[in-house]
């Protein structure tokens, strides 16, 4: 069996009688997603979309730091 390993962390446990299964660090990953994302996006809308408009890639580009900390706390909340 070839195992692949992963900073995500299964956890099994019951609230009200019912199996509940916690998967953390997958926020924390989509987040960084979302970044990087952003940060295409950015230098996409800076250098060609409408011939350059550095305002809106500039604005955008600042959405990275933001997507990494909202799923850094949203993965502090779920723990």
């Amino acid at each position: 069996m070839l195992e692949k390993e992963t900073n995500v962390q299964v956890r099994f446990f019951f609230v009200h009688g019912h199996k509940v299964i916690k998967v953390t660090g997958t926020i924390t990953k989509l987040g960084l997603a979302a970044s990087a994302l952003s940060i295409l996006t950015s230098i996409y809308i800076y250098t060609t979309l409408d011939g350059g408009n550095t305002e809106l890639g500039i604005f955008v580009g600042l959405w990275a730091p933001t997507f990494i900390l909202f799923a850094q706390e949203i993965d502090k909340m779920m723990e």
